[in-house]
């Protein structure tokens, strides 16, 4: 979903729908890519 938006620039809430996330989700995982990058997108764990 995030390559998506990126790569093809539909909009955040097209492209999550599509990905089955809402749009809140999508944005989270946009924002951690662009802050990150790719490892920006693996699992990111609660610590206790």
């Amino acid at each position: 979903m995030v390559k998506d938006v990126i790569e093809r620039e539909p909009t955040l809430a097209k492209a999550a729908t599509e990905a089955g996330d809402s749009e809140l989700t999508g944005g989270k995982w946009l924002g951690r890519y662009v802050a990150e990058g790719e490892a920006g997108l693996g699992d990111k764990r609660r610590q206790k």
